[in-house]
């Protein structure tokens, strides 16, 4: 690693003149020992410099995906290829086979799912139609029950057996007054009249009492025609229109049951066969995947560096991955590797302008950026060195090859079309100011100078000289 600086002056050939001249020791004394430069107008750039190889970060070893024979292989060294260019093949008899097999249970797997479907289908259908007709049939049996009690469990209970219970509360209400009345009766025509009606409301009153006996059912059977609702005879078909009517309600909860079980069996069967299925097409992507990894493709354009695989070599399990084909490059770009000192670093930063030359090339001179600068440290004799990397474009048919020795000057710092003068005219005062000493008219001018940017050879003058002014050098 070594600092490096390059002057470039707008003055004719760019070069420092220096002169001798006389100069006074004293007031009009001419020194004919003191050398003498010229403050002159020109570039000074801050270059820092170091040596490295270069590189090709655009080469990569490539290798099967997967096991198996080496069937062909496509290119040859120096060949160009172009990116997803199929450039080697694996033996794909057996993955082709395992395909076709993924390929035949994917179908099966879904053909079950579509039977299972259909079952679902026709469960619920199948519930539907049995509920409805265990629906009809309770329905059924309920309308033959009533058809035989008919009306007098529905509306006599709900017609007749109020008007029962009023005309009896107002035949009795009308049984006490008649008795009052026959107590208190002088009249024998009207004790005549209060009994008729008393004997008529007495009718009346066992008429609603029969009516309220048969509005709630409870004489419904009897052993006469007369005295009951229902002949006797009869109860037994009540009897059975009941039974069937509870055997329908019996029969329309086992129909809801089997439709919760069944549908239930009818869902699983279709949940596990789209199990199935998605297990199988995931069998079916792994063997598509594997017959895909049997190609290798090409990463990028570029060139084939090396081909060190045969043509039937067989690649294991434990080898595959790290068994290198083929190296292919992209040799449009390249990186100079190199090392730079611990006091370089600070001034140098991502993208700065480096010009690079090839010891093996030395005529050839390119451009290229700072890309990389280490953040790790090696330590080596005492110095603390950090990686660096500069790319550049590669030139066509360019001779350019990985390995090569290479010096970078990077560009850390310039100022342009400045005054500039050797750092042997600078020194210091008495009182430790910065100073130059000036030729005026053959005698010496001591002049304060505001310096600027410098390279340990040339330095800036910000203020107090002029371009041409004859300076003296140490």
């Amino acid at each position: 690693m070594k600092r490096m600086v390059k002057l470039v002056s707008a003055v004719v050939a760019g070069m420092l003149i220096l002169s001798i001249a006389s100069a006074c020791a004293g007031e009009g004394t001419v020194d004919t020992n003191n050398r003498t430069g010229e403050v002159i107008r020109g570039d000074l750039v801050i270059t820092v410099s170091a040596d490295g190889k270069l590189t090709l970060p655009g080469k990569r070893d490539l290798t099967f995906a997967t096991g198996g024979t080496i069937a062909e292989i496509l290119v040859e060294e120096g060949d160009s290829i172009t990116e997803g260019q199929v450039l080697a093949r694996l033996d794909t008899v057996d993955l082709k086979r395992d395909l076709t097999v993924q390929e035949q249970a994917v179908k099966s797997a879904e053909l079950a799912v579509r039977n299972a479907e259909i079952d679902l289908q026709r469960a619920d259908d199948d519930i539907e139609a049995g509920i409805e007709n265990a629906e009809i049939n309770l329905e059924k049996a309920t309308d033959a029950y009533r058809q035989i009690t008919y009306p007098y469990t529905f509306s006599t209970y709900t017609m007749d057996v109020p008007a029962a219970i009023l005309s009896i509360n107002k035949a009795m209400k009308r049984l006490d007054e008649l008795r009052e009345t026959l107590q208190g009766a002088q009249d024998e025509s009207g004790i005549e009249d209060a009994r008729i009606e008393l004997n008529k409301i007495e009718e009346d009153l066992i008429k609603a009492k029969e009516r309220l006996v048969r509005g709630r059912g409870d004489d419904i059977f009897g052993d006469t025609t007369d005295a009951a609702i229902l002949p006797f005879t009869s109860i037994w078909t009540l009897k059975v229109a009941e039974q069937n009517m509870e055997l329908a309600k019996v029969a329309l909860a086992s129909a809801m049951d089997n439709a919760i079980t069944g549908r239930g069996k009818a869902v699983l069967a279709l949940e596990n066969a789209n199990v199935n299925l998605d297990t199988a097409g995931n069998s079916l992507d792994s063997a598509r995947d594997e017959l895909e990894k049997a190609e290798m493709k090409a990463p990028f354009d570029g060139i084939v560096a090396w081909v060190p695989a045969k043509e039937g070599e067989m690649l294991t399990a434990g080898n595959y991955a790290t068994r290198t084909i083929m190296t292919a490059i992209s040799p449009g770009w390249m990186e100079l590797e190199a090392e730079v000192d611990e006091i370089d670093i600070p001034g140098l930063k991502l993208g700065q302008e480096g010009i690079i030359t090839i010891d093996a090339l030395p005529e050839l001179e390119l451009a290229g950026e700072v890309t990389f600068i280490s953040y790790l440290s090696r330590e080596e004799s005492g110095l603390v060195l950090y990686r660096i990397k500069v790319g550049f474009v590669v030139p066509e048919d360019s001779l350019l090859r990985e390995g090569m020795t290479a010096t970078v000057d990077i560009i850390t710092n310039e100022h342009r079309d400045v005054l500039l003068v050797s750092d042997r005219a600078i020194k210091k005062d008495s009182e430790g100011n910065t100073v130059v000493k000036v030729m005026v008219n053959g005698l010496i001018e001591e002049r304060p100078v505001t310096l600027g940017l410098s390279d340990g050879l040339e330095t800036e003058i910000v203020q107090g000289l002029s371009e041409g002014d004859e300076v003296g050098l140490k």
